[in-house]
């Protein structure tokens, strides 16, 4: 296969390039790897843990889960269904409770034991806004392994999750093939 020519303007001209390398047998089929994975979920609204305590969230309500690797309950999680790299992505709403400051912190856990990502944030109350606090993270995960995500309240701030609309939600795209 032939990806263009050296030096050309648009016009045919220059020197052929080298030929590519041979992809795989039969080609590459997008639908069988983890390109095709896409889930979203949303939190139903509840109460933040008091200050200190991790708190599994479970992300109960799914929207779209395209090949069924999300398991809501107690501790939520993620099951890949083909090795690749996932980007997961979490938009907490937080209900306005007046003038409060407190930090919350999040982070996302692999196979319930192993902290992969940790995020901190600073949050400001106002009378009439809901709060929001966004993390992402990008991981290689392989069939077997679960994912899920855990909130801690920094304190002092005693809020509640937004009940919506919006909702707060988590978002995992399959974003490259396996190893």
């Amino acid at each position: 296969m032939v990806m263009g020519n050296i030096g050309s303007v648009g016009n045919g001209g220059g020197i052929q390039g080298p030929p590519g390398p041979p992809g795989p047998p039969g080609g590459f089929d997008p639908a069988t790897s983890a390109l095709a994975v896409y889930a979203r979920a949303v939190l139903p609204p509840l109460p933040v843990p008091p200050p200190g305590i991790w708190q599994p969230l479970d992300f109960g309500v799914v929207e779209v889960d395209s090949h069924q690797s999300i398991r809501t309950g107690a501790i939520w999680r993620f099951q890949p269904p083909l090795p690749g790299t996932y980007l997961f992505q979490v938009n907490l709403l937080f209900q306005p409770v007046g003038a409060q400051t407190g930090g919350i912190s999040l982070r996302f856990m692999r196979n319930s034991q192993i902290v992969e990502n940790e995020q901190s944030f600073v949050l400001t109350s106002q009378q009439l806004f809901p709060i929001s606090a966004q993390a992402s993270h990008l991981v290689q995960l392989s069939p077997g392994e679960i994912m899920h995500v855990e909130l801690r309240n920094n304190g002092p701030l005693l809020a509640q999750i937004w009940p919506g609309p919006p909702r707060s939600s988590i978002v995992i795209q399959g974003v490259g093939v396996g190893p």
